[in-house]
């Protein structure tokens, strides 16, 4: 199965279905759909050990034994193992309240950046001591996820609006007809995946420190549970995001009829960082304007250019007054003949004031 190994091996965050959304921003409702969940606990307490002649035996809260090799370089092949059990301990199925898929015991030396490899090693000397060994119980199980999604231009964001895994089991007088089953998976898919993580996930490694490191010998599954042992909340999280991917992906159910169908409703949405700049520029000349204004009404000076009689008290230079008379007597003739004179309005020594050719 392919989501069981993307969710295993996988270094990064496993991102949930993508929706289509063709305007690029979209919102739905909140939308129940059946998933996987998942999760880990801290085990170690409940480690019992038993050494003698370089060996020691562990048995793990499943009933599980490991037997390490009190070795100094080479940690032996249960150095560290991913065990499947048919019942948890802390995940105890016995109660039947939740739909479990797996079981997974991690035992041995976690990877761990922090810790290097002659510490690792270091453990398992004679007499031994145990400081970094650790036992993790983590459980895979069906449940019902209610998903808030939305589409923004950033992109597709999908939080976890809540979460139902407890099973309310049904007496059989109650199992009339008026109850209708829609269940996407039946009892023998569940049986079949069950089954089919029981096996690929049951595995253990040879760990050897080589050059200041810790390598892992062993097949590729075993050792992307035992990279995933450094933090296993995250890797129980991506393998559950993953297989709840695929489930929800391959309904095998008929698709129901009152779920088909695109709605559309008119919104309104206003950018407004878009307008930003355009409102500052129109705001920005209304408060010029009214300086302007403000400044004109207190100002000293009197607005002469408002009476026609003012430029008839004004000269003009003796040239300009000559080329306009050479053609005084022709209609328009003042006006081709210096009316695109350029003049400047200048006072002369006397204090009269005249406009002069530039």
């Amino acid at each position: 199965m392919v989501a069981a190994y993307s969710g295993i091996l996988s270094n990064d965050t496993i991102q949930p279905t993508p929706v289509k959304c063709t305007t690029g921003n979209c919102t739905w409702p909140l939308t129940p759909s059946l998933a996987v969940c998942g999760a880990c606990k801290n085990s170690t307490f409940a480690l019992q050990n038993h050494c003698e002649d370089g060996f020691c035996n562990f048995t793990l809260p499943s009933g599980f034994n490991a037997n390490l090799f009190l070795g100094t370089f080479i940690l032996g092949t249960d150095a560290f193992a991913s065990v499947t059990s048919e019942h948890g301990v802390l995940f105890n199925d016995s109660a039947s309240d939740r739909l479990y898929l797996a079981h997974i015991e991690l035992f041995g030396v976690p990877s761990n950046d922090n810790v290097s490899a002659w510490e690792s090693i270091d453990v398992l000397k004679d007499p031994p001591r145990f400081s970094y060994l650790s036992n993790t119980e983590c459980a895979l199980w069906f449940c019902i996820d209610v998903y808030n999604t939305s589409m923004t231009s950033s992109g597709q964001i999908q939080t976890v609006f809540s979460s139902f895994d407890r099973l309310n089991a049904l007496p059989g007088s109650d199992t009339s007809d008026q109850f209708s089953n829609y269940s996407a998976v039946g009892s023998a898919p569940h049986y079949t995946i069950k089954t089919y993580l029981t096996e690929v996930m049951s595995g253990n490694l040879s760990l050897i420190a080589w050059d200041g490191t810790l390598q892992a010998w062993g097949d590729a599954l075993p050792r992307g549970i035992w990279q995933g042992s450094r933090d296993p909340d995250q890797w129980i999280a991506n393998l559950a995001m993953s297989l709840s991917n695929f489930v929800r992906s391959s309904n095998m159910t008929e698709p129901r009829p009152e779920y088909q169908g695109t709605a559309y409703e008119l919104v309104f949405v206003i950018r407004w960082w878009w307008i930003l700049y355009p409102a500052a520029l129109v705001l920005s000349s209304i408060l010029f304007l009214a300086l302007v204004m403000v400044r004109t009404v207190h100002s000293p000076l009197s607005s002469w250019k408002g009476s026609p009689l003012t430029v008839l008290l004004f000269d003009v230079d003796e040239q300009t007054k000559k080329d306009g008379y050479t053609r005084i007597h022709e209609r328009q003739g003042i006006l081709e003949q210096i009316g695109e004179t350029r003049v400047k309005f200048v006072q002369d020594g006397n204090g009269y004031y005249k406009f002069k050719a530039c």
